[in-house]
């Protein structure tokens, strides 16, 4: 069965689907499918889910249907309306990252054509500042230390991240527009003892006191950065640290991060557009790792900034998804600086209007990165702690893998189902509720939507492919069962 993709805008999108128009009031949420056991349509609505947590894992074995589950449930949710990050009603926005293709295209890029959203490729589309989407010397000296830590591998003096913040001031106060890592690494270069003992006569402490806010969330925040040691006395050491960050900037720019970075793209345009697809199969892991931390520190400092209810000419807050959409996540977590922006940001994830789907194919990708007591080990096991739902697909039929669903508290029954499931079945998991088992079904309209590798005639027998009218029956004759209790988010 093959039906013509929708083209249009997100904001036409939901007369395309009227379960979710607001023509259809008695329809709160979006289907997820049915309920396998009762029959009942599953309505959801994730931003309002008995959880601590609006970070959703999707995990299971390849063909399993998680790719499917993403394709359908992005432009279910983008129908719905939002607020923004100050309270005013607004069209949802969404932001797909796509990180492998099928066929020479990416794999969610007939979803973007059919929301008319841009498939942005980031590793051939113009070199990036990773700075460009700051304001704040706090958050420019946090990017910055991390950035050239990450590039070292930790392996930097604790002088060179005093370095950086004196480099950091000097461009700050000079022309917030000119700062690039580029010119950080100049600047650093540059450095004379005299600069060092200027900083401490002007009271060190103060540029770590712009820290205090968050601090008060983050208290490890200090360690992480290195500023929580004395620098101690200032002579050549202090200059062969300045010389050691700088050579991390340069390797940043010409070493082995595909040449992404150096240049004067910010992707503001980009990521302030209503739907905007990624594409980051050309840009190298360890790019990509550096790359989605600043964004999400760019996204957190966002937060901060609405709370505080200031704007400015260039609203930060307009960067931030409502729906945020991340296939193949697991590559990343081999960056320590990914993981710990990760995970501030999952502990954050309630002051954020995002509902993340996180799909990986199984949960060892997070939980096991990095070595028995390191940091990064640590920082996996909390955010696998701190998914808030978890959609669980076809899992392997090994007895020691499937044990951790039991810590999960699912039935042995439940567990045993595992390892059967057909595509697109799979169970909705809230901690301290029972386990709800329900089959994705895509509508006739979306079949053109879900490229996979198995055929399109394939996946629409494992899955099934029913009209609006469909659902609309279902819920009238069986019933509804909704996961969520919607309103503005």
């Amino acid at each position: 069965m093959r039906g013509q993709a929708f083209k249009s805008t997100p904001s036409a999108f939901a007369m395309w689907q009227p379960w979710i128009s607001p023509k259809h009031p008695q329809y709160e949420g979006i289907p997820l499918g049915y309920d396998l056991r009762t029959g009942k349509v599953v309505m959801f609505y994730p931003w309002t889910l008995p959880t601590h947590s609006t970070t959703f894992g999707a995990e299971g074995e390849k063909n399993s249907g998680k790719s499917t589950f993403l394709k359908v449930l992005m432009p279910r949710l983008l129908g719905l309306q939002a607020r923004d990050a100050y309270g005013n009603p607004t069209l949802m926005r969404g932001r797909i990252s796509s990180r492998k293709s099928e066929e020479g295209v990416a794999e969610f890029a007939p979803l973007s054509t059919a929301l008319a959203s841009p498939v942005y490729d980031i590793g051939q589309e113009g070199s990036i500042n990773l700075f460009g989407l700051f304001t704040e010397e706090a958050d420019l000296i946090e990017v910055a230390i991390n950035i050239a830590q990450e590039v070292a591998g930790y392996n930097l003096p604790a002088q060179a991240s005093i370095a950086i913040m004196v480099a950091m001031r000097k461009l700050f106060e000079s022309s917030l527009a000119a700062i690039s890592p580029t010119t950080l690494e100049v600047v650093l270069r540059q450095l004379t003892l005299a600069d060092f003992a200027d900083y401490h006569r002007q009271n060190q402490h103060a540029a770590i006191d712009q820290f205090k806010d968050e601090l008060v969330d983050r208290p490890q925040l200090l360690v992480q950065l290195r500023l929580d040691i004395p620098e101690g006395t200032i002579d050549e050491s202090s200059l062969r640290a300045a010389r050691q960050a700088a050579d991390c900037f340069s390797q940043l720019v010409n070493g082995n991060y595909g040449r992404a970075f150096g240049g004067k793209n910010t992707l503001y345009e980009v990521l302030t557009q209503q739907v905007v697809t990624l594409d980051w199969e050309t840009l190298p892991v360890n790019a990509q790792s550096i790359l989605e931390a600043v964004l999400m520190k760019a996204e957190a400092s966002a937060i901060v900034k609405a709370k505080r209810g200031l704007k400015s000419g260039r609203d930060l807050s307009l960067i931030i998804p409502h729906v945020d959409a991340s296939d193949e996540e697991g590559g990343a977590m081999k960056s320590l600086m990914h993981a710990r922006a990760t995970a501030d940001r999952q502990n954050k994830s309630r002051a954020y209007p995002t509902a993340s789907f996180r799909a990986y194919q199984y949960y060892g990708q997070i939980t096991q990165a990095g070595n028995v007591g390191s940091e990064i080990r640590g920082l996996g096991q909390e955010i696998e702690n701190g998914v808030g739902a978890r959609i669980i697909f076809r899992q392997p039929n090994d007895t020691d893998f499937l044990q951790r669903f039991a810590r999960l508290g699912m039935s042995d029954s439940d567990i045993e189902l595992l390892p059967q499931l057909e595509p697109g079945q799979a169970f909705l998991w809230l901690r301290d509720h029972p386990p709800l088992l329900f089959q994705t079904v895509i509508t006739a309209a979306e079949l053109p939507l879900v490229q996979s590798n198995s055929a399109r005639t394939n996946m629409a027998n494992a899955t099934p492919v029913w009209s609006s009218a469909d659902f609309r029956e279902r819920a009238e004759t069986v019933g509804l069962t909704t996961v969520g209790e919607p309103y503005l988010v």
